[in-house]
This record gives structure tokens, sequence and C-alpha cells, in this order.
């Protein structure tokens, strides 16, 4: 007989005293022969025996007022010290790494539905597999052998809900996953059985919550069995993972049988189970993985296909413009090539003609030099440039566009301003758009362009005082064939933004936006000094040597009407 032995007692149901001997070793709980003189408490207890005898005497005094099944839900164990050590080791480490894993793979799986709100399976495989880790936790008395002890009163209606919310999680995981063959507008009646237990729990006594745990399970349990008997039928129909959820089911019920073949063997029994319970929900984790897989390869495969369309479509755009360019270049020749001579009517009708033409050679453009900056195919041959003749050279075209409104244009340009290093004409193209846009949405007041040194930089502005921007609406403005409400019955394709804002950073600028509803838009971009006198154009001389802040005011009678260019 070893000189020291060790009795384990894991948990009794609801208060217990031992007397070993005669002898008061252990208690838990108060035991009383009144419902109202007895207290429940749970918690494992061991108790050392020094110089045993042949026999021992066991005298247990147990009393349940709040248990459906009074007694030893696990058998006690005898044996060396070491022996109990080893065991109840063994039982930490397997529930430990049970717990730890399920609710890992909770975690995860609930952060996956997070990115894809519309796979509910996720979400159902989270719940069920972070409550039956919960549930691990709670049963197995984890929190207790680290040091919290959890009260009876929250640990009990706690262990009942998690084992009932881990199996209804799983069953509505079924329904997520085969819906054709467990329809979500039937299963999700489980939930009821929650809302049943939480009810009895609130309001009910601990008796009560019990015995209505106990029940519901058996309900969920036969529903999970009847849905087994769904997933089966959806393997003999051919669906990619339903083998793998039964054989899940297999894993399970060979654990059930290992469990009873190796009962009187505790760590043993505890580690089979915890195995088999983390294989099972392995391989239904590879069920999503699996999803997760065809559902990326076929997103893929959509980003292919509409790669392929949006070239495309790009293609076709080309040369359809491409097809249209000489059309528009004879239409235009032959309106200003025709003798109107004194009649009036067909001067304004030619002009029209005409006026219409370029303006639709301008989207055209803009269509190609969208498409040549999409596939970075637009050349830009950067060198010193003086930008002053390029400002009044368009204000000088753009002036026109205002018609009669009462629209002023200025030119407040810095005097000895030097050269910058950019393409003339991308920068001519920008400085059109700009001003463009500002007269487009400018019905009253001006429109100024302001153009200064500041460092090692020229600094330009195109400052208006009209509709001016939404804050929401400026994001969706820089990407191409996009409109503001405001643009409404104004014109334009909605590429003029977008190509102005690629030219500049293929010349290393930001385009800085400034603008309030219904008072104006300031746009503002910066190009670097060129070193050099830098590159003036004949006809732009005189009016560079003229002044250096210019006024364009509105004729007093404009009888042809162009409308703005592309935006």
């Amino acid at each position: 007989m070893p000189e020291h032995l060790v009795l384990r007692i894991p948990q009794v149901y609801s208060a217990y005293r031992l007397f070993v001997d005669a002898e008061l070793v252990a208690a838990v709980g108060t035991v009383a022969a009144a419902p109202d003189e007895a207290q429940p408490d749970y918690g494992e207890r061991r108790v050392l025996l020094t110089n045993p005898g042949p026999e021992i005497e066991l005298m247990f005094h147990v009393s349940n007022y709040s248990a459906r099944a009074a007694g030893f839900p696990r058998a006690i164990e005898l044996g060396t010290p070491d022996a109990i050590a080893h065991r109840h080791a063994l039982g930490l480490i397997s529930n430990g790494a049970l717990a730890g894993g399920l609710i890992l793979i909770g975690i995860s799986q609930l952060a996956l539905f997070l990115l894809r709100r519309d796979e509910t399976a996720y979400l159902f495989f989270g719940l069920a597999t972070a409550a039956w880790g919960l549930q691990t936790i709670i049963s197995g008395q984890l929190l207790s052998y680290a040091g919290w002890h959890l009260p009876i009163h929250i640990a009990r209606p706690l262990d009942g809900f998690s084992a009932l919310a881990a199996a209804s999680m799983s069953l509505l995981f079924l329904s997520a996953l085969f819906p054709r063959d467990l329809p979500f507008r039937y299963v999700r009646w489980v939930m009821l059985c929650l809302v049943i237990y939480v009810g009895v729990a609130l309001l009910g006594s601990e008796m009560a919550r019990s015995v209505i745990v106990g029940w519901l399970l058996y309900v969920v349990v036969g529903l999970m069995s009847l849905a087994l008997i769904a997933v089966f039928r959806a393997w003999r129909r051919g669906e990619p993972d339903a083998g793998l959820f039964l054989l899940a089911g297999g894993i399970i019920a060979l654990t059930a049988c290992l469990q009873i073949y190796w009962f009187n063997a505790a760590g043993t029994r505890e580690a089979v189970a915890s195995l088999g319970a983390l294989l099972a929900v392995g391989l239904q984790s590879m069920v999503l993985a699996r999803r997760y897989a065809r559902a990326f390869a076929h997103s893929r495969q959509l980003e292919k296909s509409l790669r392929r369309a949006n070239q495309l479509k790009d293609e076709f755009l080309v040369n359809t413009s491409h097809e249209l360019r000489t059309p528009l270049h004879a239409m235009i020749g032959l309106a200003e090539a025709l003798p109107h001579r004194n009649d009036r009517k067909l001067a304004e009708g030619l002009n029209w003609i005409a006026t219409s033409g370029h303006r639709l050679t301008r989207l055209v453009d803009d269509i190609l030099d969208f498409t040549r900056l999409k596939y970075d195919d637009l050349a830009i041959e950067r060198r010193q440039t003086r930008i002053e003749p390029l400002v009044h050279g368009v204000l000088g075209v753009c002036q026109p566009l205002l018609g009669t409104r009462p629209v002023a244009l200025k030119a407040d340009i810095e005097a000895n301003l030097p050269a910058v290093q950019a393409d003339p004409d991308r920068l001519h193209q920008v400085l059109f758009n700009l001003i463009g846009n500002a007269i487009k949405f400018t019905d009253r007041g001006q429109i100024t362009v302001c153009v200064a040194r500041a460092g090692d930089v020229v600094a330009v502005e195109v400052a208006d005082t009209g509709l001016g921007i939404a804050q929401e609406d400026w994001p969706r403005l820089q990407q191409p064939y996009e409109q503001g409400r405001a643009a409404e019955g104004r014109g334009g394709l909605g590429l003029g933004l977008a190509i102005t804002r690629r030219i500049l950073e293929l010349h290393g600028a930001d385009m800085q936006v400034h603008s309030v509803p219904d008072q104006g838009t300031r746009i503002r971009f910066e190009l670097p000094v060129a070193e050099g006198p830098g590159e003036t154009t004949a006809s732009a001389s005189a009016a560079i040597a003229a002044t250096r802040t210019a006024d364009y005011p509105p004729p007093q009678e404009e009888p042809h009407r162009p409308k703005a260019p592309a935006s």
C-alpha cells in the first residue's frame, strides 16, 4: 500500500460534504435538508490520504435543489499523487487546447464575416465554435484552475446557454451551406430554443432552468440528426462539400464510441474527446476554406473577363474616335470654306456647324487622350516654356464661350515671370480644361487666372465665382466619365478633370482644389522653374509686351454662341 493516496472529486451536484473514516475532509457549497438553507456550488477537490489502511470509508452528504440530476456526473478517482497529477494535467491540456482552438477558429471566422457580410456561413460557424469553446471552458472548470471562480448563478446558466447556442448555430451553419436542402425559413425557428432558455433562466428557478435546458438540447440534437440526413441527400446529389460534413459527423460518432470504451480511463477519454472535436471542427473549417477558394477563383475569372471587356471598350472608343476625326475635319473645313458673303442667316448656320464640329473634335480628342493616359501611352515632352502666352492665348480662345453672360475673364500674371519646365501643348490643354470648366459653371461674376512665382516653382490658380463643388462630389469627379449634380444640362463627358489631373501627375504636380458650393472654386497647381528664357511664340510675344494684367470682358453682342469645352 503506498504511503500517500489522493482522492479526486471532479464535481458533485449540487452541494456535498465528504467524510473519510468519519472525518470531514472536503466540502462544496452548503448541504441542507431544506431548499432555502442549501447553497449550491461547484469545483474540484483533491484530498490527500496519508498512510491509508486496506479499507477506506467514504461518506458523502449531498443535497440538490438546482440540478435535474443529483450525484456524480464524473467518476471519483483514487491513485497516487503522481498518477492523479498526470491525469489532471492531461485533462487540463486537452480541454485548454480544445477551448483555445475553438475560440481562435471562431474569431477568425467572425473576422472573415466582417470582410464578407453576404457570407452568413462564416457568421454561424464562428458563433458555433466560439460558443463551443466557451462551453468547454466552463464545463472543464478552466477558469477555476486559473484562480477565477465564476459564481454558480452565472456559471450554470452560461454553461447551458453556450451548449444550446453551439448546437443551434451549427444547425444554422448547415442551412447556410445547403440552403436547397435546409431552407433557412424553416431552420431559423431553432433560435426559439435560445429565447425560451433565456426566458426561463431569467424568470424561472434553477431547477426549472436545468430541466428545460435538457429538453431543449434533445430537441436541437434531434434537429441536427434530421439535418445530417438532408446533408446526406445533398452528398448523393453531388454537392462538393457534403462529403466532408458527413466525415466530420462520423468522427464525432467514433469519438463517442471511444469515450465509452475508455470510460474508466479519464485522461485518455478526455484526450480522445478533444482530438475528435478538433478534427471535426477542422474538417468544417476546410469546407469554408474550399468555398472561399472557389469564390476567389470565380472572382479572378470575373476580373479577367471585366479587364478584357474594358480593353475591348477602349479599343472600340479609340477606333471609333479615329473614324470620327476625318469626317469632322471635313465638315469643319467645308463649313469654314463655303462662301456666305452677306447672307447673315447662312453665315450663322455655317458658324454653328463649324462650332459644333470643333466641340465634337475636342470630345474625340479627350477620349483619345484619356485612353493614352490610361495605358501610359501619352508622351510628355517637358522643356522650357513661357506660361504667359499660354494663359493669354487660352483666355482669348475661351472668351467667346461666355456668350452674353455677365462674366469677366481676368489674367493676373506676375511681372518678370521665369519659364517653367513643362510640355507646352499639354499645359495648354490643362489651362483650356480648367478655364473651360470655370466658364461652364459660372453664370455671373468673374474668372481669374493668377500666375506667380513661389520659390522654385510657379503657381497657377484658376478661380471662379460659379456654382462650386460639393465636398462629397469631389472624389467622384476625379474619376473618368463622372460629373457632379451641377453638371446636369451643361454638356460634357466628365473627362476634363480626370485628364487634367493625370497630365499634372505626369509633370510631377498635384491639383489642389478648394471649393464652396454657390460661392466658387479655386484650382491650383505648381510647376518647377526652368533655367533659361524659355520658349515664346511670335504671336504671343506682343501680348506679353503689352500687358501683364489683362481683362477679357464679354462682348456686348454675341450672335454666335459656341458651347463650353468637354469636361
